[in-house]
């Protein structure tokens, strides 16, 4: 019978506090395998895909089994990847995530604990002001195009997650 352990992944500030988020990404992932690597060693042969599907996951159990004076002990590591998986999503919706993550959204306020979220590329302040009580607090374009972003979409992050880990892949192989 294996013994279960549960573990916490903490992000270090180093990965927290890194100004680019593409790098932070990188040094997110490569912390989460080097922590992983501490509970197993074979975790460090993990490429950064995988690495990347546990964290989404938000969870990884990883299994051990170490020799203790001739009993062989069976171990599951629970680790808990919930703040890792934070700044994944965050990533994500920045770089994928609809009008909610394009530049161009904007937000008015006609009253002060009432906002109103149209688009600064086809709609201006006044339209959103005229509006904002009619149509539960969505521009018409906000309410088309939220989920997927429309095609003039401008996102604060250009690239994927996975376009950033094939270059870094790319750059590590040569």
């Amino acid at each position: 019978m294996p013994i279960e352990k549960k573990c916490e992944y903490k992000v270090c500030k180093g990965v927290e506090y890194t100004q680019n988020r593409e790098t932070q990404i990188i040094n997110l992932l490569k912390d989460v395998q080097e922590n992983a690597a501490l509970l197993n060693a074979n975790c460090k042969y993990n490429k950064l895909d995988f690495i990347l599907e546990m964290v989404e996951k938000g969870e990884w159990i990883i299994e051990d089994k170490r020799d203790l004076k001739r009993l062989e002990v069976e171990l599951h590591y629970n680790l808990d990847l919930s703040q890792a998986k934070y700044l994944v999503n965050k990533y994500r919706n920045d770089s994928e995530g609809g009008c909610k993550s394009c530049k161009l959204r904007e937000v008015a306020y006609p009253l002060p604990e009432e906002s109103f979220i149209y688009c600064g590329k086809v709609e201006d302040k006044a339209f959103a002001i005229d509006n904002w009580s009619n149509n539960n607090f969505q521009s018409p374009t906000i309410k088309k195009f939220s989920e997927k972003g429309c095609p003039d979409k401008k996102p604060k992050l250009s690239r994927t997650i996975e376009e950033v880990l094939k270059e870094y892949n790319e750059e590590k192989s040569c």
